[in-house]
């Protein structure tokens, strides 16, 4: 399950790059680097001929799926996120 994600509450007009930049990283890098790591392990064992029943979870927020004027950082990089694939890779 990917949990990712950090609040800079404020207005985009308010708000400053470096902050912008901060959800930014946290959001996207917080869902692409254990789905890397599960997809990756999810590989290795379909190729050693194992059998591989798993799912990965991203999650969001109301304010990432429905929007918030002082929550524009948790608006914006949420759709961002992948989606959840339904099943592990094929190599």
């Amino acid at each position: 399950m990917n949990n990712a994600g950090i609040l800079r509450d404020k207005m985009l007009v308010n708000m400053s790059v470096e902050e912008w930049d901060s959800v930014i990283h946290v959001h996207l890098k917080g869902h692409y680097v254990p789905t890397r790591h599960a997809a990756g392990y999810w590989r290795e064992q379909i190729k050693s001929g194992a059998e591989v029943h798993a799912s990965i979870v991203n999650t969001s927020s109301t304010s990432g799926l429905l929007g918030n004027p002082g929550q524009t950082t948790t608006a914006r990089p949420r759709p961002a996120s992948p989606p959840s694939p339904s099943s592990p890779p094929r190599s």
